[in-house]
C-alpha cells in the first residue's frame, strides 16, 4: 500500500501491520517491538524522505513462515548526512533494538528502504516451517 507521507500515516500504517502480527499469533511483547520499529521507520520517511516536497510512503508486510516481513520506503531524496531536520538520531537504533534483523537500502531510483523481519513467538503451526 502507498499512504501520503504525512504525519497521521505514523499511526495507520503501525495499527495495520500490528494487526496483521497479532493475526498470526504474535505476543503482547512482541507486537510492542513490531509497533515501535514499524512507526521509527514511517515516520523516518515521512520527516526525511521529503522535506520540501509532497510524496508517497510505501508499506509491505507479509506473514511467511513464522515470520512477519515489512518494507517501508519512501521515493524521496535518499540518505542525506546533514538534515536540516536532523531529529534525534534514535529511529534505526530502535529499528534494529526491536527486529530481528534489518536493512537499510537505497534503490537505483532513489528513496530509501528500510526491510525488518521479526519472528512471530506463538505463531500458528500452519505458519511454521516444518
Amino acid at each position: 500500500m502507498s499512504y501520503p507521507a504525512v504525519a497521521s500515516t505514523v499511526a495507520v500504517v503501525r495499527r495495520s501491520v500490528a494487526e496483521l502480527a497479532e493475526e498470526q499469533g504474535a505476543s503482547r511483547q512482541r507486537l510492542d517491538s513490531v509497533r515501535l520499529a514499524v512507526s521509527e521507520a514511517v515516520t523516518n520517511a515521512v520527516e526525511h524522505g521529503y522535506p520540501d516536497s509532497e510524496g508517497q510512503v510505501h508499506v509491505t508486510a507479509m506473514a511467511l513462515h513464522g515470520q512477519l516481513l515489512v518494507l517501508v520506503a519512501d521515493d524521496g531524496r535518499g540518505i542525506v548526512e546533514h538534515h536540516q531536520r536532523p531529529g534525534l538520531g534514535l529511529g534505526l537504533p530502535l529499528i534494529a533494538e526491536h527486529s530481528d534483523h534489518w536493512m537499510l537500502a537505497t534503490p537505483p531510483h532513489g528513496g530509501v528502504q528500510v526491510e525488518m523481519r521479526f519472528d512471530l513467538e506463538d505463531a500458528p503451526a500452519s505458519q511454521l516451517v516444518a
